[in-house]
């Protein structure tokens, strides 16, 4: 068997797949933590302001996914329920505004601290061009399959983000 580039052979990467990558991943995701991992339904979207105000800028309830795939991508989609009406011819550029207010969406890769309960969402393009090229630290939870995300920024306020997995990768 010949290797390749890097002096790997097949049977190389099968023992590592086999033997150790379980090993190593044992390190990365805790036995006792859920994983992250999967495709979850937004079911609530809820922000207070600093000086208390609640709103749900994107419905009661919002529609949204969040993926995070195994090998650490993800991708993130909101869009305010009941949606925007649908266009019956080009829009205009008071439509084009609220559709963008409608929606919001990124992707690019992620990291996990399982301890801390922080996941990084590493941004590398989105609808805003103020997330490009952003990390977005997030505190979350999993419970069962619910998964809450609770930021909370200096300036006092606190936006929420509950979820729920309807497809496991795993």
């Amino acid at each position: 068997m010949r290797p390749d580039r890097h002096g790997f052979t097949a049977s190389t990467f099968a023992f590592f797949s086999v033997f150790l990558f379980p090993l190593f991943t044992s390190f990365i995701i805790p036995a006792d933590n859920p994983s992250i991992v999967g495709v979850w339904q937004l079911v609530e979207l809820t922000n207070w302001s600093a000086d208390g105000e609640r709103s749900q800028p994107y419905g009661d309830p919002p529609d949204g996914k969040f993926i995070y795939t195994p090998d650490g991508h993800m991708s993130i989609h909101i869009m305010r329920r009941p949606a925007v009406p649908k266009f019956t011819e080009r829009p205009d550029d008071t439509q084009v505004a609220e559709f963008a207010r409608a929606y919001l969406g990124y992707y690019g890769t992620y990291s996990v601290d399982y301890e801390k309960g922080i996941v990084t969402h590493e941004v590398s393009g989105a609808l805003n061009p103020n997330y490009v090229d952003t990390d977005r630290e997030r505190e979350f939870s999993i419970s069962n399959d619910t998964l809450t995300i609770d930021i909370r920024p200096d300036n006092g306020a606190r936006y929420l983000r509950r979820l729920v997995r309807v497809e496991s990768f795993e």
